[in-house]
């Protein structure tokens, strides 16, 4: 049996490689049975595929766009990695190109990987030899041939595993594979057993390293289960070691440093690695006894809001948190079930910024909350939450001590205009996103600043996000909230007011904190799980809470889980994405729907009842659609500065609705064996090209997820790598952003759909 330390090592690993592996492409799939018989005849296995990727020459692109040290620039896609290889630049930031909604990012990525020559034993030369009849070494780099490999590379879908017609071109890359040693005419020792019957091996070409790894679930979306230990060696006549976590990531970041030309901190990530492994041990360890509040079909929000012991599933430091004392880990962690009394300051008026779209004011909101409270102080209440000149200002209890060693802070008390009132109150949970509270009878759940860096960022409220809470829940109030009519089970959380303190030279003092509606109060908590705890993996020996519904569901109805799946799928896709996409295409308001900021509530019989989005820093207005908002909500954007040019809107939304939420919902159906992903991903594209009518110029959101081979994809790793706050700086220039497949096109093309029909047949109409 596994214990916490395996358990967290496992699942520290598993979301590293993933990353690893969607951020280079440079994975090899080998099919076990087809290489022991390709080599009992002494020849290369008849079902290898070479790579398998956002094609070759993007695996290439992407490795080597990850930088020789320059600051990553403002624009993403194959063609700016391509522009990396050539440059020896860092990875390119975000933003949607012409290439991109043309379709030529595989040609151009091909292109770039054989200029570069990158990763012998992956390379597009290979592909582009082959598809041009010639063999690897021979191709010439010309643009011809990488059109070629890009047409080659529609045949190595993420599912299709080619057969004896391929053996030939594919010998010159297995002959030259670590696993597969010259002249041998036996199968390869495999040192490891895949139940999928595919390896995955990463040649780590810099370092002459191969990792090698067993299969459990070989995923259409790109987030694979694999078996453990995984096994390294530095030659072919050495032996299979089995790594440990440590040792095989600090293999994958020195690769990705030397493709950067080292100039890259790399010791600074693996501390990350090793905080968040051990953090999650620590969970396991405290967890091992509550599958029932984990994963139960009778959990509850606030359950579930602390039920993600593994965090996100595709970072690679996804329970690093720089800020927090270990001693202190179990009082905010809402995985070992945080909760304490918020800290409150009082502070003169003249200190104050706030806004309300309600009839009171932020401060008459919090006073009347401690007025209602029964466990507040009756003295605190009846001498601080009076009518008078005096706000006061609730704040997370690691922030007090923060802002108690400030220079300013001190100053604003030694003047007598701020006190420090201490703790007051009933406890309040700490919610997944750490810096949220929630109390089940409270009309509001608190958002606060907090100095921790949680995965990519710092988590503090910035005051263009206070102002955008507010202003949202204005335009909701016009002809936009029409969208919760059109769609009566969707609903966004409102954040209808905020309060702060306005120090002298500074934008933010770190007093910000943002009152959020609660909708989960008393019997509405019934149900409610964010959307990462539902798909999230389960501890050894239990079901996902995904799978325990559906299972359910199955056993009760008398049906496969498979079709029980598609049609919960279809209920979630009736209320999630299609509302969220209507929005879009109509008022061309993107929402950073992610699985973390986004709430679903399952009716009696355990089917989807309700979907929430929630999130005051997540909202996107398009430039197109700027005037038709600012006709609705004068002097919209100003403040909140949401405004951006709709490639940048567009890139976000594909990432956070469809690669991050929808991807990842698919996945959790895939990887607790109840459907087949690519079953899904049909429905998903369905859904999607439903909406190819109202389709708005010069959004190429649907376009590109209905025809591009390669979408852009914000790369965890590589942001990470580089040290970047995805919440500081331009919008445009967050994160690093690289080319992955696209299922939804890969997919579809195996099945025979040819999106570009529809979009035809749709401007036709």
């Amino acid at each position: 049996m596994k214990d916490a330390r395996q358990i967290a090592e496992e699942a520290a690993l598993q979301s590293f490689l993933n990353c690893y592996i969607r951020e280079t492409a440079a994975v090899e799939w080998l099919p076990a049975e087809e290489a022991a018989a390709g080599e009992a005849a002494d020849g290369p296995a008849a079902g290898h595929v070479a790579v398998t990727g956002a094609a070759a020459g993007t695996a290439a692109a992407n490795l080597s766009g990850a930088g020789a040290g320059t600051e990553p620039g403002t624009t993403s896609g194959v063609t700016a990695a391509a522009e990396g290889v050539a440059a020896g630049s860092a990875p390119r930031t975000s933003g949607s190109t012409a290439a991109q909604a043309a379709g030529t990012d595989a040609a151009v990525g091909a292109e770039a990987g054989v200029l570069a020559g990158i990763a012998p034993d992956t390379a597009a030369s290979a592909i582009a030899g082959s598809a041009a009849g010639t063999a690897p070494e021979a191709s010439a780099p010309t643009k011809a041939a990488a059109d070629a490999a890009a047409s080659a590379e529609a045949g190595h879908r993420l599912h299709t595993i080619t057969h004896a017609a391929d053996a030939a071109r594919t010998e010159a890359t297995w002959s030259n594979h670590p696993a597969h040693a010259a002249g041998a005419s036996s199968a390869p020792v495999w040192p490891v057993s895949s139940p999928e019957g595919v390896y995955a091996s990463c040649h780590l070409s810099r370092q002459g390293i191969t990792l090698l790894a067993g299969v459990k679930h070989r995923s259409a979306v790109g987030r694979h289960l694999f078996e453990f230990p995984l096994y390294y060696r530095a030659a072919d006549d050495r032996p299979w070691v089995a790594g440990d976590y440590v040792t095989v990531t600090t293999l994958l970041i020195k690769e990705l440093a030397l493709a950067a030309g080292g100039d890259v901190r790399t010791d600074e990530l693996l501390l990350r690695v090793i905080q968040s492994c051990r953090s999650i041990e620590v969970f396991v360890a405290a967890r091992s006894g509550d599958a029932d509040e984990l994963y139960g079909p009778e959990s509850d929000f606030i359950a579930a809001e602390q039920s993600l012991l593994f965090g996100h599933l595709i970072h690679p430091t996804p329970k690093s948190r720089q800020g927090i004392p270990d001693e202190q880990l179990a009082l905010y962690s809402p995985e070992l079930k945080g909760s304490f009394a918020l800290h409150y300051f009082r502070a003169a008026r003249e200190l104050v910024r706030e806004d309300s779209t309600l009839p009171e004011s932020a401060t008459e909101l919090v006073k009347r909350e401690l007025r209602e409270d029964p466990l507040a102080d009756p003295a605190f209440v009846a001498r601080y939450c009076g009518d008078d000149e005096w706000s006061l200002i609730p704040v997370h209890p690691l922030q007090a001590e923060k802002l108690l060693a400030e220079p300013f802070v001190q100053a604003w008390i030694a003047e007598g205009r701020l006190i420090d009132l201490g703790p007051c109150g009933s406890p309040y949970a700490a919610t997944s996103s750490l810096r949220t509270v929630y109390r089940e009878a409270s009309r509001f759940m608190y958002k606060f600043s907090l100095q921790v860096k949680v995965t990519n960022s710092l988590r503090v409220n910035k005051f263009k996000e206070l102002e955008r809470g507010v202003e949202v829940d204005r335009l909701l109030a016009t002809a936009v909230g029409e969208v919760c009519r059109e769609f009566p089970a969707f609903d966004i959380v409102r954040d209808p007011a905020y309060l702060t303190l306005a120090a002298k030279g500074r934008e933010e003092s770190g007093f910000e904190v943002v009152l959020r509606a609660n909708p989960f109060r008393g019997a509405a908590a019934e149900g409610a799980t964010l959307v990462a705890g539902l798909v999230q993996d389960a501890l050894p020996g239990n079901p996902t809470r995904l799978g325990g519904l559906i299972r359910g569901l199955a056993a009760k109805e008398g049906r496969s889980t498979d079709e029980v799946s598609r049609d919960w799928f279809s209920r979630y896709l009736d209320i999630s994405l299609r509302p969220m996409v209507w929005l879009y295409m109509k008022f061309g308001i993107a929402l950073e729907a992610h699985q973390q900021n986004s709430v679903v509530t399952v009716d009696a019989d355990g089917y989807p009842h309700r979907f929430y989005y929630r999130d005051n820093q997540g909202y996107y207005f398009c430039t197109s659609t700027q005037n038709l908002l600012e006709a609705l909500l004068p002097g919209i954007g100003q403040g909140s500065q949401t405004v951006c040019e709709d490639a940048v809107a567009d890139e976000r939304f594909r990432y956070y609705l469809i690669m991050n939420h929808m991807f990842g919902v698919i996945n959790g159906f895939g990887s607790a064996r109840l459907a087949d992903e690519r079953s899904l991903l049909g429905q998903l594209r369905s859904a999607l090209a439903d909406f190819v009518p109202m389709n708005r110029e010069p959004s190429q959101f649907l376009h590109t997820l209905l025809h591009n081979p390669t979408l852009p994809c914000k790369a965890n790793l590589l942001t990470r790598l580089h040290d970047m706050d995805e919440l500081v700086g331009a919008m445009e220039a967050q994160s690093v952003y690289v080319e992955i497949d696209n299922p939804l096109v890969k997919e579809a093309d195996a099945r025979g759909f040819d999106p570009r029909q529809q979009l035809v047949a749709a401007a036709r109409g």
